[in-house]
């Protein structure tokens, strides 16, 4: 988990220039990215013209002043993020996901890596695959806390510290995107002679590994980097499936040494196509610029100093502009609405004089005007009820006949609808819904049974009949001498709704 080489090479300028050039005043404000390498710390600032860069450097491991002294004398921007050589860069990433009262991300670190001074550290949640995956981040503490003196002394809040592997793919993605279909992808950004190499999950950095190339050479260092980098990945968090790799080493490139020839091998030893982006030459001046841009951006992503700020007070915290605005806000629709509630109550007023006048017209004393307007509740309900749930019976008569045989008369047809009676309480009552059918049938010789009897209750258990009258019941079959001799079965069936 330990990044062992640098993300780029250090060509600064003189740090007797620099450190020169340090107590000017700041001619831009506005963003700044610092870059903290083991021997310096590199200034970027965002103006109206190209980026403005100035280096001090770094005395017996004491970050702190050299980092007050920039942020005291105007040098650096209102805005600034601070981003740290890789080489002091730790990540772990695990398929978990960290609950509020779990570990601290600085403590899964220090166990993970049995480091008993501990870590500043941050993270992250990733959901790959569907299953959620918890990056940490951190660089050793000692590192962490001369940045927070530092800032401390220099009296500057809101100043984050942030992963540079993360700010380096966002370059990288905007000189060559990754095709959409692609999930999975490996970033490669060779330099010279050191690189790094990233693992992608759709537009999240996951992982990464740093490399030592130098052009000319063969490639086996970054063969074996991106290889554990996969092998790490498949292992722990289940990612099989690189859909391809990118290779920053285009014709552009700084040598032009780096050609097609370095994708052919990469593409047969990784087993996934490879594409060739633009070059991209990534070293601790380009890194402050990048993280100016981060400063200027908003979303930082990962702070590993988010543990380490000190709490503010109430007082020092307190949004006073926006209460401000929010104060002078309410007091307009305060305003407005005490306007419009002194408007209602005069259109009240008017409403109770024509109200009085039209009573008057109408013979109708203010007192019966409850009572009116029951009843008119009353019968709008009913009509309502009835209205909505009658039994369409056009379609019931236009249907009788088709279930009656050639040989079966149609004796009685006696036909109930429901009509639902709102009461004062809120509940209601209802009179009974009922199908009431009486039919005869012709008996065949020796028939005891008229076999229309079972066909006439299945006809009623389906449509239109099956919709209001599902429970069919009330069976009666009885045997009548007809004319001429004639034996004849009368059939009576009553159906019913279901809860009857």
């Amino acid at each position: 988990m330990h990044a062992e080489d640098p993300l780029g090479s250090l060509a600064m300028s003189d740090p007797d220039e620099a450190e020169a050039a340090a107590p000017k005043k700041a001619r831009v404000r506005g963003q700044s990215g610092i870059f903290l390498t083991r021997d310096q710390i590199v200034v970027t600032t965002l103006g109206r013209g190209q980026p403005e860069s100035l280096s001090l450097p770094i005395d017996d491991g004491d970050i702190a002043t050299p980092l007050a002294r920039l942020l005291s004398d105007g040098t650096v921007g209102a805005n600034a993020t601070i981003g740290i050589d890789p080489r002091w860069l730790y990540v772990l990433v695990e398929q978990s996901t960290p609950t509020r009262d779990g570990p601290s991300a600085s403590d899964v670190l220090s166990k993970h890596l049995g480091e008993p001074n501990g870590f500043a550290a941050g993270r992250s949640t990733l959901k790959i695959g569907g299953t959620p995956s918890t990056r940490t981040v951190g660089c050793p503490r000692h590192v962490a806390d001369q940045l927070q003196l530092g800032l401390q002394a220099a009296e500057r809040r809101g100043v984050q510290l942030v992963p540079t592997p993360d700010l380096v793919f966002r370059a990288a993605r905007r000189l060559k995107k990754a095709p959409r279909r692609w999930v999975n992808h490996v970033r490669i950004l060779p330099g010279d002679p050191d690189g790094i190499v990233l693992l992608v999950h759709r537009d999240e950095v996951v992982t990464w590994r740093l490399i030592e190339f130098r052009p000319g050479e063969d490639p086996w260092e970054i063969e074996t980097a991106v290889l554990g980098l996969l092998s790490h990945a498949a292992e722990d968090l289940s990612i099989t499936d690189i859909s391809g790799a990118i290779l920053h080493a285009g014709p552009d490139a700084a040598d032009g040494t780096i050609d097609t020839g370095m994708a052919d091998h990469l593409g047969s030893a990784l087993c996934c196509p490879v594409v060739i982006a633009p070059a991209m030459v990534h070293d601790a001046g380009l890194s402050a610029e990048l993280l100016a841009r981060a400063a200027k951006s908003s979303g930082h992503g990962t702070d590993l100093l988010k543990d380490m700020h000190p709490e503010r007070s109430m007082a020092a915290s307190f949004p006073y502009a926006t209460a401000a605005s929010l104060l002078v806000t309410l007091a307009a629709e305060f305003f407005y609405l005490n306007g419009e509630v002194s408007q209602l109550e005069t259109n009240v007023s008017a409403l109770e004089v024509e109200v009085v006048e039209a009573t008057t017209a109408a013979d109708i004393q203010p007192a019966e005007l409850a009572d009116q307007r029951d009843r008119m509740v009353y019968e709008s309900r009913t009509a309502h009820a009835y209205l909505v749930n009658r039994v369409p019976w056009w379609s019931i008569l236009h249907a009788l006949p088709g279930i009656l045989s050639k040989d079966t008369r149609l004796e009685l047809l006696e036909a109930h609808d429901e009509v639902v009676y709102p009461t004062d309480d809120g509940s209601s009552r209802r009179n009974t819904r009922s199908l009431l059918l009486s039919a005869e049938a012709i008996l065949a010789p020796n028939e005891t049974t008229p076999p229309e009897a079972a066909r006439i209750a299945e006809a009623l258990q389906r449509e239109p009949f099956e919709a209001h009258f599902p429970k069919v019941g009330g069976s009666d079959i009885q045997l009548v001498e007809g004319s001429k001799g004639r034996r004849l079965a009368k059939i009576t069936l009553l159906a019913l709704p279901s809860r009857e």
